[in-house]
């Protein structure tokens, strides 16, 4: 076997055992890439790239959680995050940020700490100016930050939303990278996936604050995409861990489409998509926060109520004909 041929088997190799090793829980972290069958100077140069986006984002997530919790714009944003029912220990849990109002404030941080520019750019902590690539300029900035991590709890993007008006979109996402995937990584999925699999469900919702505010209350096996509408890819990654799928998603037109979109990828994917209505509110997050003494808890009750999605579109069906023959 050539030298070449010799390193992409050794490569699939190494696939393979990664792939069995997040299957079964294995942080392969732990271990030197060559005792997974990865040699070569090819995938040591990969090691080594991924290794400093990794350590990008990470110093990242550390800068906009101290500017948050530090810097005078941060204690206004930390008032409207506390108005919006989260703890300060969940705020710390999920490593909430800010980026400050600067065109250059990360990237000056980021070059004092010893990272390329080339690195920095490629990790999607900043842009290039489209009249002059060798200008750079902060991605995020005056946004509250939400880190995004891969299985293992490595920050490797982030979302930011925007807290002054007029600067759209609402929720700006990290780019696709080498260390992160949007059709791949699930948001908030390293601190759920234990719970997936002790309760045998994963719950799917569509924003940040809607993954956030359930685990707050709870309920733990909650995710979202970052960005994208649920895809084949992560629908089989989950199936590792349960085959039950739980979709609460908004209740308007492009809430409901992407439900039927999500469930028919999970049927076809082998799992079984169960749809959770949320009557009378406009989300998980408020679901989870809008308590009363008759109702203490909406999430569960709707949860409790959730319906197989043949079932849940045969009684829309019927709804439907009803409101016709009403009027």
């Amino acid at each position: 076997v050539s030298g070449s041929s010799a390193s992409l088997i050794s490569r699939d190799i190494g696939k393979t055992l990664t792939y069995l090793a997040d299957k079964a829980g294995v942080d392969t972290k732990k271990y030197g890439k060559g005792r997974l069958g990865v040699t070569g100077e090819g995938a040591k140069a990969d090691s080594l790239r991924s290794a400093s986006l990794h350590e990008i984002c990470e110093e990242s997530a550390r800068f906009y959680e101290k500017y948050l919790w530090e810097s005078e714009e941060g204690k206004k944003v930390l008032e409207y995050v506390r108005k919006r029912g989260l703890t300060d220990e969940t705020i710390k849990k999920f490593q909430l940020g800010l980026a400050p109002d600067s065109y250059e404030a990360l990237y000056h941080h980021l070059i004092g700490k010893n990272f390329s520019k080339d690195d920095i750019v490629e990790s999607g902590q900043v842009s290039s100016r489209a009249t002059d690539a060798s200008a750079v300029f902060d991605r995020f900035r005056l946004r509250l930050m939400f880190p995004i991590f891969d299985a293992h709890g490595k920050a490797v993007g982030f979302g930011g939303r925007m807290l002054r008006k007029g600067d759209d979109p609402k929720y700006l996402n990290s780019p696709d990278t080498p260390v992160y995937n949007k059709s791949k990584i699930l948001y908030g999925w390293h601190f759920a996936k234990e719970h997936v699999r002790q309760e045998d469900k994963v719950i799917f919702v569509e924003g940040y604050f809607d993954v956030i505010a359930p685990h707050q209350a709870g309920f733990s096996c909650t995710v979202a995409t970052s960005g994208t509408a649920i895809t084949e890819e992560q629908l089989r990654f989950v199936k590792r861990f349960t085959k039950n799928v739980y979709l609460v998603f908004d209740s308007d037109t492009a809430g409901k489409a992407a439900t039927l979109r999500a469930a028919e990828l999970a049927v076809k994917g082998g799992l079984k998509p169960m749809v959770v209505k949320l009557e009378g509110f406009k989300d998980p997050d408020e679901a989870c926060k809008r308590a009363s003494a008759n109702d203490p808890c909406p999430f569960a009750r709707f949860l409790d109520k959730a319906q197989y999605y043949l079932d849940h579109y045969i009684e829309e069906m019927k709804e439907a004909e009803d409101e016709k023959i009403q009027i």
